[in-house]
Protein backbone atom coordinates (compact mmCIF):
# COMPACT_ATOMS: atom_id res chain seq x y z
CA UNK A 1 0.00 0.00 0.00
CA UNK A 2 1.18 3.40 -1.27
CA UNK A 3 1.99 6.11 1.20
CA UNK A 4 -0.81 8.82 0.70
CA UNK A 5 -0.46 12.25 -0.69
CA UNK A 6 -1.75 13.89 2.22
CA UNK A 7 0.27 12.90 5.41
CA UNK A 8 -2.03 15.49 7.39
CA UNK A 9 -5.33 17.31 7.21
CA UNK A 10 -5.61 19.95 10.02
CA UNK A 11 -7.42 22.44 10.24
CA UNK A 12 -6.83 25.71 12.01
CA UNK A 13 -8.76 28.52 13.51
CA UNK A 14 -7.91 32.00 13.36
CA UNK A 15 -9.60 35.09 14.45
CA UNK A 16 -7.63 37.99 12.67
CA UNK A 17 -8.79 41.61 13.61
CA UNK A 18 -12.32 42.05 12.38
CA UNK A 19 -12.60 39.33 10.40
CA UNK A 20 -14.99 36.33 10.76
CA UNK A 21 -13.40 32.82 11.65
CA UNK A 22 -11.47 31.01 8.88
CA UNK A 23 -10.99 27.13 8.26
CA UNK A 24 -7.64 26.51 6.45
CA UNK A 25 -6.14 23.70 5.60
CA UNK A 26 -2.85 22.49 6.02
CA UNK A 27 -1.19 20.19 3.61
CA UNK A 28 1.63 18.70 4.37
CA UNK A 29 2.86 16.59 1.33
CA UNK A 30 5.42 13.07 1.69
CA UNK A 31 8.17 12.48 -0.92
CA UNK A 32 7.60 10.15 -3.06
CA UNK A 33 3.97 10.93 -4.00
CA UNK A 34 5.18 10.93 -7.56
CA UNK A 35 5.80 7.79 -8.31
CA UNK A 36 1.77 6.77 -7.65
CA UNK A 37 -0.31 6.69 -10.75
CA UNK A 38 -3.30 5.76 -8.44
CA UNK A 39 -3.23 8.56 -5.76
CA UNK A 40 -5.91 10.49 -6.96
CA UNK A 41 -8.33 7.95 -6.23
CA UNK A 42 -7.04 7.95 -3.04
CA UNK A 43 -7.58 11.97 -2.22
CA UNK A 44 -10.33 12.45 -0.15
CA UNK A 45 -10.96 16.03 0.64
CA UNK A 46 -13.77 17.40 2.62
CA UNK A 47 -15.46 20.20 1.35
CA UNK A 48 -14.97 22.91 4.00
CA UNK A 49 -17.22 25.93 4.39
CA UNK A 50 -15.41 28.92 3.21
CA UNK A 51 -14.36 29.90 -0.44
CA UNK A 52 -10.81 30.38 0.50
CA UNK A 53 -10.12 26.62 1.17
CA UNK A 54 -12.07 25.28 -1.58
CA UNK A 55 -9.80 27.22 -4.17
CA UNK A 56 -6.55 25.78 -2.61
CA UNK A 57 -8.08 22.42 -2.90
CA UNK A 58 -9.11 23.04 -6.47
CA UNK A 59 -5.70 24.41 -7.18
CA UNK A 60 -3.96 20.79 -5.16
CA UNK A 61 -6.16 18.65 -7.39
CA UNK A 62 -5.37 20.73 -10.55
CA UNK A 63 -1.54 20.61 -10.29
CA UNK A 64 -1.58 16.99 -9.26
CA UNK A 65 -3.30 15.86 -12.04
CA UNK A 66 -1.21 17.50 -14.55
CA UNK A 67 1.62 16.48 -12.64
CA UNK A 68 0.20 12.78 -13.49
CA UNK A 69 -0.58 13.87 -17.43
CA UNK A 70 2.39 15.65 -18.28
CA UNK A 71 0.87 18.80 -18.34
CA UNK A 72 -2.11 17.66 -20.58
CA UNK A 73 -5.35 18.73 -18.91
CA UNK A 74 -9.15 17.25 -20.31
CA UNK A 75 -9.79 20.03 -22.56
CA UNK A 76 -6.13 20.30 -24.41
CA UNK A 77 -5.48 19.78 -28.16
CA UNK A 78 -4.11 16.92 -29.12
CA UNK A 79 -2.51 16.25 -32.44
CA UNK A 80 -3.83 14.02 -34.84
CA UNK A 81 0.20 12.19 -34.27
CA UNK A 82 -0.26 12.30 -30.69
CA UNK A 83 -3.73 10.74 -30.25
CA UNK A 84 -2.83 7.65 -32.62
CA UNK A 85 0.32 7.12 -29.93
CA UNK A 86 -2.15 7.76 -26.84
CA UNK A 87 -4.14 5.00 -28.07
CA UNK A 88 -1.82 2.59 -28.94
CA UNK A 89 -0.12 2.72 -25.91
CA UNK A 90 -3.32 2.80 -24.18
CA UNK A 91 -4.02 -0.40 -26.26
CA UNK A 92 -1.07 -2.28 -25.69
CA UNK A 93 -1.27 -1.48 -21.73
CA UNK A 94 -4.56 -2.75 -21.63
CA UNK A 95 -3.61 -6.17 -23.07
CA UNK A 96 -0.41 -6.51 -20.58
CA UNK A 97 -3.17 -6.04 -18.08
CA UNK A 98 -5.19 -8.54 -19.20
CA UNK A 99 -8.21 -6.52 -19.69
CA UNK A 100 -10.40 -7.42 -22.28
CA UNK A 101 -10.39 -5.22 -25.71
CA UNK A 102 -11.99 -5.57 -29.17
CA UNK A 103 -9.18 -5.28 -31.60
CA UNK A 104 -10.17 -3.28 -35.16
CA UNK A 105 -12.00 -0.28 -35.37
CA UNK A 106 -15.60 -1.07 -38.38
CA UNK A 107 -15.89 1.84 -40.83
CA UNK A 108 -19.29 2.75 -38.81
CA UNK A 109 -17.35 3.66 -36.02
CA UNK A 110 -14.48 5.22 -38.19
CA UNK A 111 -16.86 7.30 -39.53
CA UNK A 112 -18.59 8.38 -36.54
CA UNK A 113 -14.89 9.59 -35.15
CA UNK A 114 -14.26 11.41 -38.49
CA UNK A 115 -17.79 13.09 -38.66
CA UNK A 116 -17.07 14.42 -34.38
CA UNK A 117 -13.58 15.51 -35.85
CA UNK A 118 -15.37 17.51 -38.70
CA UNK A 119 -13.34 15.14 -41.43
CA UNK A 120 -15.70 14.81 -44.98
CA UNK A 121 -17.13 11.73 -45.28
CA UNK A 122 -15.80 11.53 -49.00
CA UNK A 123 -12.31 12.59 -47.80
CA UNK A 124 -12.29 9.96 -45.20
CA UNK A 125 -13.32 7.17 -48.21
CA UNK A 126 -10.48 8.35 -50.66
CA UNK A 127 -7.73 7.82 -47.61
CA UNK A 128 -9.31 4.31 -46.62
CA UNK A 129 -8.78 3.26 -50.69
CA UNK A 130 -5.12 5.17 -51.13
CA UNK A 131 -2.11 2.50 -51.19
CA UNK A 132 -0.63 4.73 -48.04
CA UNK A 133 -3.33 3.22 -45.81
CA UNK A 134 -2.54 -0.49 -45.95
CA UNK A 135 0.70 0.67 -46.41
CA UNK A 136 3.16 -1.33 -43.15
CA UNK A 137 5.06 0.57 -40.61
CA UNK A 138 8.85 1.47 -40.19
CA UNK A 139 10.77 2.24 -37.29
CA UNK A 140 14.83 1.93 -36.41
CA UNK A 141 16.03 3.57 -39.77
CA UNK A 142 13.73 2.04 -42.09
CA UNK A 143 15.11 -1.84 -41.35
CA UNK A 144 12.55 -2.86 -39.58
CA UNK A 145 8.89 -3.67 -40.99
CA UNK A 146 5.78 -3.64 -38.81
CA UNK A 147 2.67 -5.78 -40.68
CA UNK A 148 -0.84 -5.73 -38.65
CA UNK A 149 -4.62 -7.10 -39.92
CA UNK A 150 -7.78 -7.71 -38.15
CA UNK A 151 -10.75 -9.35 -39.64
CA UNK A 152 -13.78 -9.91 -38.79
CA UNK A 153 -15.17 -13.01 -36.91
CA UNK A 154 -13.88 -15.62 -34.93
CA UNK A 155 -12.40 -18.94 -35.35
CA UNK A 156 -13.63 -21.96 -32.77
CA UNK A 157 -10.81 -23.92 -30.82
CA UNK A 158 -9.94 -26.62 -33.33
CA UNK A 159 -10.62 -23.65 -36.42
CA UNK A 160 -8.17 -21.75 -34.91
CA UNK A 161 -5.47 -24.81 -34.83
CA UNK A 162 -6.59 -25.53 -38.24
CA UNK A 163 -5.14 -22.27 -39.18
CA UNK A 164 -1.96 -22.40 -37.45
CA UNK A 165 -1.15 -25.78 -39.10
CA UNK A 166 -1.60 -24.12 -42.49
CA UNK A 167 1.02 -22.00 -41.66
CA UNK A 168 3.43 -23.97 -39.95
CA UNK A 169 3.20 -25.27 -43.84
CA UNK A 170 4.08 -21.84 -44.95
CA UNK A 171 6.98 -21.02 -42.45
CA UNK A 172 8.86 -22.50 -39.19
CA UNK A 173 7.75 -21.50 -35.63
CA UNK A 174 10.18 -21.38 -32.97
CA UNK A 175 9.52 -20.53 -29.37
CA UNK A 176 5.33 -20.72 -29.67
CA UNK A 177 3.71 -19.50 -27.02
CA UNK A 178 -0.19 -20.56 -26.57
CA UNK A 179 -2.51 -18.61 -24.57
CA UNK A 180 -5.98 -19.90 -25.78
CA UNK A 181 -6.89 -18.17 -29.03
CA UNK A 182 -3.50 -16.62 -29.40
CA UNK A 183 -0.13 -17.95 -30.58
CA UNK A 184 3.28 -15.35 -30.58
CA UNK A 185 6.19 -17.12 -32.19
CA UNK A 186 9.02 -16.55 -33.69
CA UNK A 187 9.38 -17.15 -37.78
CA UNK A 188 12.18 -18.36 -39.98
CA UNK A 189 12.14 -19.72 -43.44
CA UNK A 190 12.85 -18.43 -47.37
CA UNK A 191 14.46 -15.39 -46.14
CA UNK A 192 12.05 -13.89 -43.64
CA UNK A 193 12.74 -13.48 -40.37
CA UNK A 194 10.26 -11.97 -37.30
CA UNK A 195 7.48 -12.38 -35.05
CA UNK A 196 4.20 -13.39 -35.74
CA UNK A 197 1.23 -12.93 -33.73
CA UNK A 198 -2.05 -14.73 -34.17
CA UNK A 199 -5.24 -13.95 -32.31
CA UNK A 200 -9.47 -14.90 -32.68
CA UNK A 201 -11.28 -13.88 -29.82
CA UNK A 202 -14.33 -11.51 -29.26
CA UNK A 203 -15.62 -11.75 -32.83
CA UNK A 204 -12.06 -10.53 -34.28
CA UNK A 205 -9.12 -12.31 -35.78
CA UNK A 206 -6.09 -10.44 -35.62
CA UNK A 207 -2.71 -11.36 -38.07
CA UNK A 208 0.65 -8.86 -36.87
CA UNK A 209 4.11 -9.44 -37.95
CA UNK A 210 7.11 -7.92 -37.09
CA UNK A 211 10.32 -8.40 -39.82
CA UNK A 212 13.84 -8.00 -38.53
CA UNK A 213 16.52 -7.93 -41.00
CA UNK A 214 18.59 -10.96 -39.27
CA UNK A 215 19.55 -13.06 -42.15
CA UNK A 216 20.15 -9.78 -44.01
CA UNK A 217 23.29 -8.37 -41.17
CA UNK A 218 24.85 -12.06 -41.69
CA UNK A 219 24.79 -11.64 -45.03
CA UNK A 220 26.15 -8.64 -45.26
CA UNK A 221 27.38 -6.99 -42.39
CA UNK A 222 28.84 -9.48 -40.00
CA UNK A 223 31.86 -10.69 -42.04
CA UNK A 224 32.64 -7.17 -42.77
CA UNK A 225 32.62 -5.91 -39.64
CA UNK A 226 34.90 -8.59 -38.29
CA UNK A 227 37.37 -8.86 -40.59
CA UNK A 228 37.45 -5.04 -41.14
CA UNK A 229 39.41 -4.05 -37.49
CA UNK A 230 42.29 -6.70 -38.06
CA UNK A 231 42.77 -5.68 -42.00
CA UNK A 232 42.79 -2.12 -40.67
CA UNK A 233 45.12 -3.14 -37.89
CA UNK A 234 47.57 -5.20 -39.96
CA UNK A 235 48.16 -2.56 -42.64
CA UNK A 236 48.39 0.06 -39.89
CA UNK A 237 51.64 -2.06 -38.35
CA UNK A 238 52.85 -2.17 -41.85
CA UNK A 239 53.05 1.76 -42.22
CA UNK A 240 50.81 1.62 -45.21
CA UNK A 241 47.99 3.70 -43.61
CA UNK A 242 45.99 4.46 -47.00
CA UNK A 243 45.31 0.77 -47.24
CA UNK A 244 44.66 0.50 -43.71
CA UNK A 245 41.95 3.19 -44.33
CA UNK A 246 40.78 2.21 -48.02
CA UNK A 247 40.11 -1.87 -47.54
CA UNK A 248 38.32 -1.88 -44.29
CA UNK A 249 35.91 1.28 -45.80
CA UNK A 250 35.98 -0.97 -49.21
CA UNK A 251 34.89 -4.08 -47.28
CA UNK A 252 32.45 -2.05 -44.92
CA UNK A 253 30.91 -0.21 -48.30
CA UNK A 254 30.35 -3.79 -50.07
CA UNK A 255 28.76 -5.28 -46.96
CA UNK A 256 26.67 -2.30 -46.57
CA UNK A 257 25.30 -2.64 -50.09
CA UNK A 258 24.57 -6.33 -49.58
CA UNK A 259 22.80 -5.56 -46.22
CA UNK A 260 20.39 -2.94 -47.59
CA UNK A 261 19.49 -5.63 -51.03
CA UNK A 262 19.03 -8.57 -48.72
CA UNK A 263 16.64 -6.21 -46.13
CA UNK A 264 14.92 -5.09 -49.48
CA UNK A 265 14.11 -8.56 -50.33
CA UNK A 266 13.48 -9.85 -47.04
CA UNK A 267 10.70 -6.79 -46.81
CA UNK A 268 9.16 -8.22 -49.91
CA UNK A 269 8.86 -11.89 -48.92
CA UNK A 270 7.76 -10.95 -45.21
CA UNK A 271 5.18 -8.43 -47.05
CA UNK A 272 3.82 -11.87 -49.69
CA UNK A 273 3.62 -14.27 -46.59
CA UNK A 274 1.72 -11.80 -44.40
CA UNK A 275 -0.71 -11.76 -47.61
CA UNK A 276 -1.07 -15.34 -47.46
CA UNK A 277 -1.40 -15.66 -43.81
CA UNK A 278 -4.36 -13.54 -44.31
CA UNK A 279 -5.98 -15.22 -47.15
CA UNK A 280 -5.56 -18.11 -45.03
CA UNK A 281 -7.43 -16.75 -42.15
CA UNK A 282 -9.81 -14.54 -44.61
CA UNK A 283 -10.35 -18.52 -45.92
CA UNK A 284 -11.12 -20.28 -42.83
CA UNK A 285 -13.34 -17.24 -41.13
CA UNK A 286 -15.74 -17.71 -44.72
CA UNK A 287 -16.05 -21.93 -43.94
CA UNK A 288 -16.23 -21.17 -40.35
CA UNK A 289 -19.06 -19.06 -41.14
CA UNK A 290 -20.82 -21.16 -43.54
CA UNK A 291 -20.78 -23.87 -40.62
CA UNK A 292 -22.56 -21.76 -38.46
CA UNK A 293 -25.19 -20.75 -40.57
CA UNK A 294 -25.91 -24.79 -42.05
Amino acid sequence: MGTPILSALQIRRSRPVGRTPQIRPVVRVMSGYRNQPGILSRLMVRKYATQGAAARIAKLRHWRLCSILGGKMPGNVFSEKEVSDILQRAVRLQEEAGGEYTPGVTYDELLRIAVEAGIDKDCLQRAIESPAAASPKHSLLNLIEEQDKVLDGELEADEFGELMDQIRELVKLQRAQTFGKLVEAQAWGGGVCGTLKVSSKRGRTRISFRQVPFFAYFAGLHAPLLLSIPAALGFGSHGNVPAAILVPLAMLTAGGSVFYMVVQAGKRKARELFAKIVGIANAELVRSTAKATE
